[in-house]
């Protein structure tokens, strides 16, 4: 110690202290050293820096199955058919347009060149903003319905419904393409093929549809009393094609002709005011339509 006298007592408790032997639980091991001993370096390894976390995108949620449900969950593949024929997708923002082409096929549309429409659509960078009932689809067009079962099941074709599910603010669209039983068949694009009773679906299904129908299917605008013309002659030859109205078309909207509207109106359950609009025009196409329209067929699709 620095400043201390040999003979302090201080000094020689530390000198003793450093003289004392451990005991035998508490020395080093010893190191095993040849003929010339080298230091042992002592390293000590630094933890590296924890990294920065990365955000780690969520997936797409999707219908969560229920004993009211059941989804045959087929591999799919992003804007391709599945096994069900299906057109697949990976995000909620498509299952509109990916549902719509869904039924197309039902249609008896070319499966490939659906697929290749379907990518070609989302191509375009505007492509979620646009309308589907302004896009082209010819030879048919597409038709809006706020309805429920009971007059889905009386159109009796296949459409696209509008679902809010697993409390998720932006619908999920899927296809209405068969009923099974007691049980509907939807073919979603995010997960296949789901067959739901009508009380799963009544807790998801607001009454938005979409349906396609022949492009002279549904007036530019509503059809009513002194309206006149092509439209109104159709309108009154399948009127007659059912029974309801009677006489030779004359492409004139009389009191007789409103009459018959309301009496068609009020056969198929919808809103019964002696108008020809989408509604009415849709459920008259759908009663006269022949084998090639399809329909939502009894039993598994």
């Amino acid at each position: 110690m620095v400043g201390a006298r040999p003979d302090d007592p201080n000094e020689r408790s530390v000198m003793l202290a450093s003289r004392r032997r451990l005991p035998r639980s508490a020395r080093r091991p010893a190191v095993a050293v040849g003929p010339t001993a080298t230091p042992t370096a002592v390293v000590v390894a630094l933890a590296p820096p924890e990294p920065t976390p990365t955000p780690v995108p969520q997936p797409t949620a999707t219908p969560t199955p229920t004993p009211e449900e059941e989804i045959a969950n087929a591999p799919g593949t992003p804007g391709q058919f599945d096994v069900n024929q299906i057109l697949r997708c990976g995000a909620r923002g498509e299952t509109l347009h990916a549902s719509l082409l869904t039924v197309l096929g039902l249609w008896g549309f070319d499966l490939s060149s659906l697929e290749d429409g379907y990518r070609e659509y989302f191509s375009r960078p505007d492509a979620r903003a646009q309308n589907p009932i302004e896009e082209n689809w010819d030879p048919l067009c597409l038709v809006r319905l706020d309805a429920n079962l009971t007059r889905l099941f009386s159109l009796n074709l296949p459409c696209v419904l509008e679902l809010y599910e697993d409390n998720s603010p932006e619908p999920n669209y899927a296809a209405l393409i068969s009923v099974d039983g007691s049980r509907l068949v939807l073919g979603d694009p995010l997960v296949g093929r789901r067959k739901l009773d009508t009380t799963r679906l009544n807790r998801m299904w607001f009454g938005r549809a979409l349906v396609f129908c022949e492009k002279d299917t549904v007036p530019e605008r509503p059809l009513g009393l002194s309206a006149s013309g092509d439209e109104v002659k159709l309108l009154q030859a399948r009127l007659a094609a059912l029974n309801i109205l009677s006489g030779v078309p004359s492409g004139f909207f009389n009191k007789q002709t409103e009459e018959a509207v309301r009496a068609f109106q009020a056969r198929s359950r919808i809103q019964v005011d002696g108008l020809a609009g989408p509604e009415t025009g849709i459920f008259l196409y759908a009663a006269l339509a022949g084998p090639q329209v399809p329909r939502l067929r009894r039993g598994s699709p």
